[in-house]
């Protein structure tokens, strides 16, 4: 809880988890927080600052006495995005080890999971690398950045539960109090929460980012072309993810991915929108 996001003037909590919304919403709640300095705490990076800083954007930066009166308050709006666990791990691959795959050794977290995923020789989807690594950036055995990692080796690497990380790390970590929540939004409900934020605070409110991050398709068995790009090098790839985004995923994924975030996927298919419909799994 001492990661929410705190606008006092507007009475708002937010919880960031990594995904394509958050970097908006930090800075909207930035913005309606009104505390001082907001223009070089964004361009210096928000996450960064508040890490080292007592800014008062952060619940973490309130005393004992104010965390439990706004613990305690109902006039306080609380809300988080939810995102799709499958599409949420496609979105992670595509960015970082994919688009971003030669800034891996700056991120040892990453360059650890890619460097055991690529000296296990065949990965399986449910169990992950076999053997941890000790040095993840030995120069005697470096990652092969050309070669990369395959989504495959990529999912069996997290499911595996020896890499945490924020990036993955389970939803249901974050929202450990789901139901105290006044609402759960998922990415393609963006104007919802564009629109709601705009009526509590009283001006428009413009995150300048698009919610799609709607569920990937799930290829079935009896059509393994559908999911053809799961064992492919990031190398490999067609240039443009169109082409392969919506083809890395088959069955034994599907499985292995909703056995590891069984919690995520109950939260993320009970957050209705405001007609009380649920997502359909």
């Amino acid at each position: 809880l001492s990661r929410m996001m705190v606008a006092e003037p507007c009475r708002l909590l937010y919880m960031p988890i990594p995904g394509a919304a958050d970097a908006a919403i930090q800075r909207v709640m930035l913005e309606l927080s009104r505390i001082p300095h907001r223009e070089a705490l964004l361009a210096l990076g928000i996450d960064g600052v508040v890490e080292q800083f007592c800014t008062g954007l952060m619940l973490a930066d309130r005393s004992a006495a104010e965390i439990q009166a706004i613990g305690a308050s109902t006039a306080y709006f609380r809300f988080a995005i939810v995102y799709e666990p499958v599409a949420r791990l496609v979105d992670i691959y595509q960015q970082r080890f994919v688009e971003l795959r030669e800034m891996l050794p700056r991120w040892p977290g990453l360059y650890q999971l890619a460097l055991a995923a690529q000296r296990c020789a065949a990965p399986d989807a449910g169990s992950g690398p076999e053997s941890d690594i000790d040095n993840d950036t030995d120069p005697h055995h470096p990652l092969d950045l050309d070669l990369g990692i395959t989504f495959r080796q990529f999912v069996g690497a997290v499911v595996s539960g020896k890499y945490d990380h924020p990036l993955w790390r389970r939803q249901v970590d974050y929202l450990a109090w789901a139901n105290t929540y006044s609402r759960l939004y998922r990415p393609d409900q963006l104007a919802e929460l564009v629109a709601d934020l705009s009526g509590i605070a009283g001006c428009e409110i413009r995150l300048g980012v698009t919610g799609n991050n709607a569920p990937v398709p799930r290829a079935r068995a009896a059509n393994p072309a559908a999911a053809c790009y799961a064992d492919t090098p990031p190398g490999q790839l067609p240039p443009d993810p169109e082409q392969w985004r919506e083809q890395l995923v088959d069955d034994a994924l599907v499985a292995a991915i909703k056995n590891y975030y069984a919690w995520d996927f109950k939260l993320y298919n009970r957050t209705a929108d405001k007609t009380g419909e649920g997502v359909q799994g």
